[in-house]
């Protein structure tokens, strides 16, 4: 019995490691590379930085007197106002993710061609670079498939720089506002680092159910190959050699010596790696959401408002400290607030509680419990300040998430937390006790990062090198075997008799 389960399982991890070594093998280059780069969508903080900053004489029309806007208004989840080539203009995101704009002093829908963005083309490169209009795109391009953006198609080009050594930069033409930016050395680290990894190419990313069944299905196989390489790797050492000077791999030739050493240094971790990609995907919706909850979002918010009510975006400014240069709207428990945005990233709450509008201070610890359990009296259990990072709310290079925040831990069989952010009283996060264990079967097995790892950079990308080099060290002795082992059955370079027959050597 114990040979017929050994060949059943030197047969399985035969077959499949001819079908992904290679595969295992991207994976760890891929790991490396990803350190360093993610993604060329610019986030909300680098597209502030990039807006115009309010001029003091400039004035806006209220929102209900933008035609457009109050056509969408029903079901308009995002409003903000900002100003475009020294217009006011407001931008909002209906449910469908679809994003428009209206000039705010005519009421005008507003549209951008690549004509008007040539200036912002301009201000983006600096005005003494040489660049061109490149075309307008949609989903069909490798730097515009992203589904974050869909909301903005088509998006319009600029570039500078010839061929290969080109720079580029991708505009709404829905907003006006930059979206996507490349260089020669982030497509670069792109493509060797999310695009291979997760096969972030757009012929594939937009067959979403392809996409999810090849990951799903590379992902599995690839569990039960590590598998099967751990129980073998053990059940081949020399048991009987250990705690003497005898060999315990009981493999001589190169190649099969090393790829058993190098399985047994890294076999825990390759698994794990394996499985928590595998649980990225949460297959079968095993784990929860942790996004907030509707039920949570929805009591924040109160009655939605009259698009009538809303002010003019440039209401209160006058009495902020820093020069604003975006205000959102904020529906918060049945009223409006703006929220102000500076380039250096400062943010102010302007709202209408005193009288008038002024700036206010951030909500005190008191304020945002009694607001909390004035609509969900009794569940709460405790609340803590968080000024630094816990492993379930924390920051990553291409995730930034603010601090302090007030974490409300809610007495239910499900142990739910929510993460309050005190300037507006938004609940950024949610976890439970499901969402908290994917937490650790993905993000802390897949990419290493509990607080102890991401608040020492320097120790992480240590440990991130050191395994994704042992790993592709092994993967390398894999796909070495597979093609000595596919050359011996093509009988093209070796006999049956050769080191092919180590691989392959439980199964005869």
């Amino acid at each position: 019995m114990a040979k017929r389960v050994k060949r059943a399982l030197v047969t399985i991890h035969l077959y499949l490691g001819l079908l992904l070594s290679i595969v295992f093998a991207i994976w760890f280059v891929s790991g490396i590379a990803m350190i360093y780069y993610r993604t060329p969508v610019l986030d909300v903080t680098q597209r502030i930085a990039f807006e115009p900053s309010f001029a003091p004489q400039l004035e806006f029309m209220k929102p209900s007197e933008v035609s457009g806007l109050a056509l969408d208004w029903p079901d308009v989840e995002d409003l903000h106002a900002s100003t475009f080539q020294g217009r006011p203009l407001y931008r909002w995101r209906q449910g469908n993710g679809r994003w428009s704009s209206g000039w705010a002093d005519d009421g005008s829908a507003a549209f951008f061609h690549p004509e008007r963005l040539a200036a912002e083309a301009a201000r983006w490169f600096g005005a003494d670079a040489a660049f061109k209009y490149s075309g307008s795109f949609d989903e069909n391009s490798q730097w515009t498939f992203f589904r974050s953006e869909s909301g903005h198609l088509p998006l319009y080009r600029f570039s500078t720089g010839l061929g290969p050594l080109r720079s580029e930069v991708y505009f709404s033409s829905r907003t006006g506002e930059p979206l996507i930016a490349t260089t020669p050395t982030s497509r670069l680290l792109y493509i060797l680092g999310p695009g291979l990894h997760y096969a972030s190419f757009y012929p594939i990313r937009n067959r979403n159910q392809f996409w999810r069944d090849l990951v799903n299905w590379t992902s599995g196989l690839g569990v039960v190959l590590a598998l099967t390489g751990v129980a073998i790797g053990v059940w081949r050492i020399r048991w009987g050699a250990v705690g003497t000077s005898r060999r315990k791999i009981p493999f001589t030739r190169f190649w099969m010596h090393w790829h058993h050493l190098l399985g047994l240094l890294v076999a825990i971790p390759t698994f794990t790696f394996v499985l928590s990609g595998l649980f990225s995907m949460n297959p079968g919706g095993m784990f929860p959401s942790m996004a907030v909850s509707d039920e949570f979002v929805v009591a924040k918010q109160g009655p939605r408002g009259s698009l009538v009510a809303l002010p003019e975006a440039h209401a209160g400014l006058a009495s902020l400290p820093f020069n604003a240069v975006r205000v959102d709207y904020l529906q918060r428990d049945g009223g409006t607030v703006l929220l102000a945005h500076s380039k250096g990233g400062n943010r102010q709450r302007i709202d209408f509680s005193r009288g008038s509008w002024r700036a206010e201070a951030p909500h005190s610890e008191a304020a945002l419990i009694e607001a909390f359990e004035r609509v969900h009296p009794g569940r709460l259990k405790q609340a803590q300040w968080l000024e630094h990072y816990d492993n379930h709310y924390y920051s990553r290079k291409e995730r930034y998430r603010p601090l302090p925040v007030l974490r409300l831990i809610l007495d239910e069989p499900q142990a739910t937390w929510l993460y309050v952010e005190p300037t507006t009283g938004a609940f950024l996060r949610q976890t439970d006790r499901g969402s908290r264990a994917r937490r650790w079967l993905y993000n802390g097995l897949h990419s290493l990062d509990p607080q102890f790892l991401l608040t020492r950079p320097w120790l992480w990308t240590a440990v991130i090198w050191s395994l994704s080099l042992g790993g592709l060290a092994m993967s390398v002795t894999g796909v070495a075997l597979t093609v000595k082992w596919l050359r011996r059955k093509l009988g093209t370079r070796r006999s049956r008799g050769e080191e092919g027959a180590d691989l392959a050597g439980g199964v005869r």
